[in-house]
Parts: C-alpha cells; sequence; structure tokens
C-alpha cells in the first residue's frame, strides 16, 4: 500500500514579505499573511463564507487552511 502526503501548494506574492497565496484551493481562496507577530489564515470560500484565524507560525496557518478547504491534488507528482 502506498501512503501519500498531500500538502495544500502556496506562493509568495510579488512585492511582500508576508503574504502567501494558495495555488490549489478549489472552493476559494486562501491567504496566509503575517501581522504584527502573529500569521493569519484567512479563507474566502466561493459560497461568500469566510474563515478567519490566528497562528503562531505559519506552517500552524497552513495546517489549518488544509484542514478547513478543499485542496486539488495532481496523482501524477506524488514524489
Amino acid at each position: 500500500m502506498n501512503n501519500y502526503i498531500f500538502r495544500s501548494q502556496w506562493e509568495l506574492l510579488d512585492n511582500t514579505n508576508n503574504t502567501w497565496r494558495s495555488l490549489n484551493c478549489v472552493n476559494g481562496r486562501a491567504e496566509v499573511v503575517k501581522h504584527m507577530g502573529c500569521w493569519m489564515l484567512e479563507i474566502l470560500y466561493e459560497s461568500g463564507k469566510y474563515h478567519v484565524s490566528s497562528h503562531n507560525t505559519r506552517p500552524e496557518a497552513i495546517h489549518q487552511a488544509e484542514c478547513k478547504a478543499v485542496w486539488s491534488v495532481d496523482f501524477g507528482n506524488t514524489a
């Protein structure tokens, strides 16, 4: 049995030092932004609902995003 780990994909936005945008969020838009000592996760769903939360680290915020949103996966790139 293969053990695959699927992760969200993010890019650092141009001309920013602290704003990351999701590349493979299927059901909306997700961003992680550094604000005065914490990382803010903001998800805007296509339905118009949203999720906002504060985290101590960027990986913690990204993990929360992976739990709260739907992500597309390329099964050809599982390495």
